[in-house]
């Protein structure tokens, strides 16, 4: 079992995304900095020490998924985003799939759209999710 922490530079509701059932962190850090999170591993994510350098959430890894098999599975069919919806539907972190070439598709979202986002995301394409009840998964924001 490994503990990997890193820093929330924002708090969206995309990474992790806590919502529907499930806390699934499917970009950003742990991708961008190739963690390879294990099964029984603990995620930390924490606020910036200029914003008291709280922990925003900590979940146990209990699943890990391609993005291709995050994409494709009923469980998280809520977790793509759906602009035309509610914030929390549309700051789903289910975005990467790949298309019948293998050339990365990522569908609309509101989060990772700079050019090197991608690049970024799919350097290891990795889904970590915590697979249980994620009432606990999220603490709340000092700024809520």
């Amino acid at each position: 079992m490994r503990l990997c922490c890193y820093v929330i530079k924002a708090d969206t509701g995309f990474a992790p995304n806590p919502f529907w059932g499930y806390c699934t962190l499917a970009a950003c850090t742990p991708n961008h900095k190739n963690a390879q999170a294990e099964l029984g591993d603990w995620m930390v994510g924490h606020e910036t020490v200029a914003r008291g350098h709280k922990i925003v959430y900590a979940m146990r890894v209990s699943e890990i998924l391609s993005f291709d098999e995050y994409y494709g599975d009923p469980r998280f069919q809520s977790k793509r985003p759906r602009l035309d919806r509610s914030w929390r539907e549309a700051c789903g972190d289910n975005v990467y799939h790949r298309n019948e070439s293998g050339e990365w598709i990522k569908d609309p979202s509101p989060f990772h759209n700079a050019p090197t986002d991608q690049r970024k995301d799919t350097r290891y394409a990795r889904c970590t999710c915590l697979t249980t009840s994620t009432t606990s998964a999220r603490m709340p924001s000092s700024s809520q």
